[in-house]
């Protein structure tokens, strides 16, 4: 029985030392698992944060380059490229942004726009080129006082609709414009009608000579005052036109004068347009001349057809005469000294295989003899460029498709040159039964041009927002309140805005101030104005192309 007891005694000691191994194995067990589950949370969250610091810096990625994009369209209308400061973001969503302009040679603006969301941070840079101011948009314009003889015409139409005249006879050579003119319709011997609503000013026997008034501040301008027309007629002087009834001029399109001028009508004139005067005057920058090779003058009276291959080329003189043709083929880029066409001859612009740019730094004749012809009847293809004070003598008789763009010269246009595109002068002369059609589609090309150009573009740096209080937070980080920021289209850095327009009420208005104060939805349509001393329209921000 004393063994049977020490039997049982030794049995009952082995489960206790296997139950023992049993526990150590299970808290070894339960000891990996939680080390592994620890493990596995602390890799988790790392991946999470990984995951959120690159959601919060392609955030912040997006809304630096909203930065670029704000300042790029700033800087197309005539801002400066400034957006928000670090000490007063733009606010965007849940973000926010700045962008800093910096100029730089060249016309060339460096735009560092940087943005924050959460805890990213990122930067990028961009370098754009200031668009080029092509005057073209202004129609037809001489810096000088202008005078407009009898039996002129000039309107508009739009060369990627067809000819000319196949608009007019459709009628599709007219655009509306807000008038504020109503029409004279005096002759001479009968009753003189009045002007912006007046009334008869009685019988005369002579041409009469009336001094048109614009609309003063107030004035409301009705929608039955509205009429038709496409042309662009303006100066930085006065504008005089003569007119009568067996010479009618008409004028379908706008009339502005300098700010300080005036339009004078002289007999009997039509005008269709807006008779206002300009906000500021116009600088017509210089002519720029391309470097090209230089060679010595040529004179062509050999009565053949002389061609003159693509390319750049500089010649100090061009005499075309005794019935001799000379033929510029594109694409091309040509200076010339002094440029004549004598009688009988021709000078003709293929512009088949591309433009032609002829820029002349002496004088220009056309003899009343000769002809001009051009390959092609879409303006943009030619360019007429007078480069210094010397005159320019258009009168052969031909239909030209181009621009004559001569800002510091005289040109005097002949009856039988007929422009189809645009003519803009220092001085500018017009012979009676001038005849002038404003080409829109050459405005349209010149509010492209006027559009800034992408250059480089590049990542300047991903940086996290330093960790500590306000963390994942840029607006505590820079210590800001998210309810007192601007929005974007309001954080441009602000400035003077002179504008004249007719508010929502048909009322002409007139508003010189901070542009940030000024509540661009009151604005039914611009008449003219400034921004820091740059005219709306070069800067592009008119919607039509028949107000400067």
């Amino acid at each position: 029985m004393g063994g049977n007891m020490k039997l049982r005694k030794g049995i009952s000691g082995g489960r206790g030392e296997r139950s023992g191994s049993a526990l150590v194995l299970s808290l070894i067990a339960v000891m990996t698992v939680s080390v592994l589950a620890a493990s596995f949370l602390q890799v988790s969250s790392a991946v999470t944060a990984r995951q959120k610091a690159a959601i919060d810096n392609k955030h912040s990625f997006y809304l630096a380059e909203a930065g670029l994009i704000e300042a790029y369209a700033g800087i197309q209308v005539g801002k400066t490229g400034n957006v928000g400061t670090m000490a007063m973001p733009a606010k965007f969503g849940e973000g926010l942004f700045w962008v800093e302009a910096t100029e730089v040679d060249g016309g060339l603006v460096q735009l560092r726009a940087t943005g924050m969301h959460g805890a990213g941070k990122a930067t990028l840079d961009l370098v754009v080129e200031r668009g080029v101011m092509d005057m073209a948009a202004l129609g037809v314009f001489s810096s000088e006082d202008l005078e407009i003889q009898e039996g002129a015409l000039i309107d508009g139409y739009d060369s990627r609709d067809g000819d000319y005249e196949v608009q007019v006879e459709d009628g599709e050579a007219e655009a509306l414009l807000r008038g504020t003119l109503e029409t004279v319709t005096t002759t001479v011997g009968g009753v003189v009608g009045g002007v912006l609503g007046g009334g008869g000013l009685g019988a005369v026997t002579e041409p009469v000579t009336t001094i048109l008034s614009p609309p003063e501040l107030g004035d409301q301008v009705a929608d039955e005052d509205v009429k038709i027309g496409m042309g662009n007629v303006g100066s930085n002087g006065s504008i005089t036109v003569h007119g009568s009834d067996q010479s009618p001029t008409q004028i379908f399109g706008a009339v502005a004068p300098g700010p300080s001028g005036q339009v004078t009508l002289v007999g009997t004139p039509e005008i269709t347009g807006d008779v206002l005067p300009a906000v500021t005057t116009v600088a017509l920058p210089a002519v720029q001349l391309p470097t090209v090779p230089k060679q010595k003058g040529t004179t062509l009276s050999n009565g053949l057809v002389n061609l003159l291959d693509s390319g750049a080329m500089g010649f100090s003189y061009i005499d075309v005469t005794g019935g001799s043709e000379l033929v510029l083929q594109g694409p091309s880029s040509i200076v010339v000294g002094d440029l004549t066409v004598g009688g009988s001859s021709q000078l003709t612009f293929d512009t088949t295989n591309g433009p032609i740019d002829l820029f002349v730094t002496g004088s220009l004749v056309f003899d009343d003899t000769s002809s001009v012809a051009t390959s092609s009847t879409d303006p943009s293809q030619v360019r007429l460029e007078m480069a210094n004070t010397g005159t320019a003598e258009l009168s052969a008789a031909s239909q030209f498709f181009g621009m004559i763009y001569a800002p510091e010269a005289s040109v005097a246009l002949g009856a039988g040159f007929e422009v189809f595109g645009a003519i803009v002068a220092n001085s500018l002369s017009l012979a009676q039964n001038a005849r002038l059609h404003f080409d829109v589609y050459l405005a349209e090309l010149a509010l492209d041009k006027a559009r800034p150009t992408n250059l480089s573009w590049r990542i300047v740096d991903f940086a996290p927002i330093a960790s500590g209080n306000g963390a994942n937070n840029p607006f505590k980080v820079l210590n800001v309140d998210p309810t007192t920021l601007p929005r974007p289209s309001l954080a441009h850095e602000d400035q003077v805005l002179d504008l004249s327009y007719i508010d929502l009420g048909g009322f002409v208005t007139t508003y010189l101030g901070s542009e940030n104060a000024f509540d661009w939805k009151l604005v039914d349509s611009v008449l003219g104005g400034t921004r820091d001393g740059l005219s709306l329209l070069l800067s592009g921000t008119n919607k039509t192309t028949t107000i400067r």
